[in-house]
């Protein structure tokens, strides 16, 4: 009971964190976050994060990206995460 209590408290936060930025899609109370731009995936690999990231349903269609929080990071994770969307934000969204 205390992990899914840690869950989704980092699915708040990260949510409160990135949610100004109107480029990361999710829905409430579920860990997985969709960015709607593909430029993202690339920027969040070189700052270090995992993700998963394919084309879906057939290799002609677009790149889907999700990132997933789990009760295993920690607030800094959660924060440095969420410090690298809005610096994506900041210099790549017009």
């Amino acid at each position: 009971m205390e992990r899914r209590r840690v869950l989704f408290r980092n699915i708040k936060l990260f949510s409160v964190l990135i949610d100004h930025t109107h480029i990361v899609l999710h829905f409430d109370n579920y860990p997985v976050f969709y960015p709607a731009q593909n430029g993202l995936s690339s920027f969040l690999m070189n700052k270090g994060i995992m993700f998963s990231s394919f084309v879906y349903p057939t290799p002609e269609d677009d790149l889907i990206t999700r990132v997933v929080i789990n009760s295993n990071h920690q607030k800094e994770d959660i924060r440095f995460h969420a410090r690298c969307v809005i610096e994506y934000v900041k210099t790549n969204v017009l």
